[in-house]
């Protein structure tokens, strides 16, 4: 499975209307390597920002997890690195 990450806050929104929310943020503490492509595609609202938060910090020393981002290619000086922790 592997739901695009711009329409995440909007399901995690849908799910906290129906009453699921518990539910769909157990999966993606859970699942064994979550995968959040293109974070900083677009602008979260605070909330959603907060709610990508406690799941980072639920599934840490757990679950593997993988941002990534676009470098800015509109930025000369912008030259991608690799950072290792």
């Amino acid at each position: 499975m592997r739901p695009e990450t711009a329409s995440q806050p909007r399901r995690l929104a849908d799910a906290t209307r129906d009453g699921t929310r518990k539910e769909h943020v157990e999966f993606l503490v859970t699942v064994p390597l979550l995968i959040i492509d293109d974070l900083g595609m677009r602008k979260l609202p605070l909330t959603a920002a907060e709610e990508l938060l406690e799941i980072i910090m639920r599934r840490y020393e757990c679950a593997s997890t993988i941002l990534t981002s676009e470098p800015d290619n509109h930025n000369p000086d912008s030259t991608p690195q690799l950072g290792f922790s």
